[in-house]
């Protein structure tokens, strides 16, 4: 074999092994930030978990305990533990209407039904929505969540569902609350997964993107939305 064919292959092989390396290296470093981001999110759950513990033996009130419960409940729904979630969220709801704390209920039980209704638990969603409805103070938050109320019942009316969505999200600007935003991205979605039904892709994308425009900082929010509207654009396509 001649000497630089003897070179090469050596080379070669160098080259390989130093790829593999760079791949495990690779592969570890990114477990361990997985390990890491897992680590995170326990770490806030022990702590919300702790708070509550705490709380219960300080004596705190049953407001505090309550608004304890409800922040245990939204980590819980980031780490997608929906059932750990609604079950939290259920005590906060109890402990304000034991205190009759009415405005405090209607945003309780109006974060109850969205997790239930992630659960496809279309039934118990509708029921807290109406509930929700019923206890608000504000005139608003009773439209609102009977603008969901609507657009459950009617899952199988896209026409139906599309013109309480665009209530909601009526409703929702005129208030100009900033705290609203969230409620104006997740009706806009809610708008664009009802067009899809309809097979209107067009009609799909821009609503995408009209809650795309809501968002603010959260670059989460912004590629999931974006991923959606990708989704949309292959399937047209294919």
């Amino acid at each position: 074999m001649k000497k630089h064919q003897i070179i090469c292959r050596i080379f070669s092989r160098g080259v390989l092994a130093s790829t593999l390396i760079c791949l495990c290296l690779l592969h570890i470093n990114q477990s361990a930030v997985a390990q890491t981001y897992d680590d995170g999110k326990k770490s806030k759950l022990k702590v919300k978990s702790s708070s509550i513990e705490s709380g219960l033996k300080k004596g705190d009130n049953e407001l505090t305990i309550a608004a304890k419960y409800e922040d245990l409940a939204q980590e819980l729904v980031k780490n997608n533990e929906l059932i750990k979630a609604e079950e939290y969220q259920n005590k906060a709801v109890e402990l304000y209407k034991k205190n009759n704390s009415k405005k405090d209920l209607s945003i309780a039980l109006r974060t109850l039904a969205k997790i239930q209704e992630a659960q496809n638990k279309t039934q118990d969603a509708i029921q807290s929505y109406d509930y929700a409805s019923k206890n608000s103070v504000e005139i608003t938050n009773s439209s609102i969540n009977n603008n969901d109320v609507t657009r459950l019942k009617n899952f199988n009316n896209p026409k139906q569902q599309s013109n309480s969505i665009n209530q909601k999200i009526t409703s929702l600007k005129k208030e100009s609350n900033p705290k609203d935003k969230e409620e104006i991205i997740d009706a806009y979605k809610q708008l664009a997964e009802v067009n899809i039904k309809q097979n209107n892709s067009e009609l799909a994308i821009e609503n995408y993107n009209n809650a795309l425009g809501e968002v603010a900082n959260n670059a989460t929010e912004k590629n999931v939305i974006k991923n959606e509207i990708a989704d949309i654009y292959a399937n047209t396509n294919n």
